[in-house]
């Protein structure tokens, strides 16, 4: 019986783990269980001693990651930081492609004096020649 709640547990222990690394107080929760668990079987003293280090070095990684991943707050202010940078680019894009047409317009414009110019040029120099 004892080895059907041990085998029991380890299962149950399986498929919660993704959520044993996001949740301290779950891992808390699990880790006094498990203590229970194993306390229905005669360890001795050194078993005991491993078992304890070994469920405080799942305390201390747990909580490790836990602290190591990213603060929803600040991926919020990135990611806003992000759009308004983007706004920012798209709004300079824009401005350039405005001087870009201006800059097109304006050399139409000499272009097109230019040519008058010479169509004037051409004429005046026709009615000397």
């Amino acid at each position: 019986q004892r080895i059907e709640i041990y085998n029991t547990f380890i299962t149950s222990v399986n498929q919660l783990l993704p959520m044993l690394k996001t949740s301290p107080s779950f891992t808390k929760i699990m880790t006094t269980l498990f203590r229970f668990t194993m306390d229905s079987f005669k360890l001795t003293v050194t078993q005991r001693l491993e078992l304890d280090e070994a469920i405080e070095s799942i305390d201390k990684e747990t909580k490790q990651e836990i602290k190591s991943s990213p603060d929803p707050a600040l991926i919020k202010a990135q990611a806003e930081l992000i759009i308004a940078q983007a706004r920012q680019t798209e709004a300079e894009v824009a401005r350039l492609k405005v001087q870009a047409e201006i800059e097109l317009n304006r050399t139409k414009e000499n272009r097109e004096s230019r040519v008058k110019e010479v169509e004037f040029e051409i004429e005046r120099q026709k009615k000397y020649a």
